[in-house]
């Protein structure tokens, strides 16, 4: 939560030992504060998780729904077809009985 300076070599096998702290540390209050959003940003990153989970889960159910949708409407398509073909055979039917009878 400090903020410092070093040397690029700092540590490592070229020798260089500057560090130095640039700020002061921070006292309770701010520290707590500065924990407590931590913690809260934690939460909602995980809740952002959980409605990103259901987002997919939801667009997967979409899916699935306009693929019944669309099988249902050829369905229904397929039976008007059917129905006006056995509406078509009533008709005529119904002309030629009255063909035969002698009324048209």
């Amino acid at each position: 939560m400090r903020r410092f300076v070093r040397c690029r070599n700092y540590g490592g096998g070229g020798g260089c030992e500057y560090f130095e702290w640039v700020d002061e540390s921070l006292d309770e209050r701010v520290r707590s504060m500065v924990v407590g959003l931590m913690v809260s940003n934690d939460i909602m990153a995980a809740e952002i998780k959980i409605l990103e989970n259901d987002l997919e889960a939801q667009k997967h159910e979409v899916k699935k729904l306009k693929e019944k949708n669309r099988r249902m409407q050829l369905k229904l398509y397929a039976w008007q077809r059917r129905q006006k073909l056995h509406l078509s055979f009533v008709i005529v039917f119904i002309l030629l009985v009255a063909m035969y009878i002698g009324y048209v």
